[in-house]
């Protein structure tokens, strides 16, 4: 299994979520909700984003994601 960073290295990697993810983050955050968008619209993005603002607010800072492929790759 590859590390791709501490909680501490993913803070300071902010992702940058365009108005259309921001609101299905904001969903997310208020009720468990299924992000269904476009190929190329960003599901990763609000995924990390989803990530990152559970990490900032649940003690101990873990959290479990899976992915059928290395989408988080390149977010280490």
């Amino acid at each position: 299994m590859e590390d791709h960073g501490s909680a501490a290295d993913i803070e300071h990697q902010r992702v940058r979520l365009r108005s259309y993810q921001q609101e299905m983050l904001d969903a997310s955050m208020k009720r468990n909700v299924i992000v269904a968008m476009d190929t190329g619209s960003g599901k990763t993005h609000v995924a990390i984003a989803r990530i990152q603002a559970e990490l900032e607010r649940s003690q101990p800072r873990k959290v479990f994601s899976t992915s059928s492929r290395r989408a988080y790759r390149g977010f280490n």
